[in-house]
């Protein structure tokens, strides 16, 4: 009987430590591995930062070269999202008047707002030399939609000065 056992144990024993061996190997293995990655990881991050650290310099010399594009990319992103098409905001970024009809946007209102015919164009900032703003029948966007959502108050009904004079404001 123990010798029976002993045959059967020490095969056992055999394919334990044949795979205590292999999982050994297989650590080894992957300790290289993980070694290899984060010797490449810190590469990546040195080749990132340096490239970061390029990019935010030629971009600081664009900025000093053309003061307005800080706020020329301002108005692009507003014409983006009161819903100006790719084509009307280069036309508008460039410089010119720009004729439109139909709906734009109003973030402040969360609804369209439709005109027949408006003009938008970049204007100086009359408060603040030097400032750029997007205006849409020579006052400033914002303005415009405030129109707007007035004009839309008095079509159903709502009397603008009348709600102010009830809220305890002034016109």
């Amino acid at each position: 009987m123990d010798g029976v056992n002993s045959l059967f144990s020490g095969s056992k024993t055999k394919q334990q430590q044949a795979e205590i061996e292999k999982l050994q190997s297989e650590n080894a293995t992957l300790k290289d591995e993980n070694h290899s990655l984060k010797t490449e990881m810190q590469t990546l991050q040195k080749e990132y930062q340096t490239t970061t650290d390029k990019l935010r310099t030629e971009l600081r010399k664009i900025y000093d070269l053309f003061p307005n594009l800080r706020e020329l990319l301002s108005i692009e992103r507003m014409c983006r999202l009161v819903g100006f098409s790719d084509d009307l905001t280069k036309r508008i970024l460039s410089g010119g008047k720009v004729g439109f009809k139909g709906s734009l946007y109003s973030p402040e209102y969360k609804r369209k707002f439709s005109t027949e015919h408006s003009v938008a164009q970049i204007e100086s900032e009359p408060t603040q030399p030097g400032k750029l703003r997007l205006a849409i029948d020579g006052v400033d966007v914002i303005e415009w939609f405030r129109m707007k959502y007035r004009e839309f108050q008095r079509s159903v009904g709502i009397d603008w000065a009348e709600r102010n004079v009830v809220r305890g404001r002034k016109m």
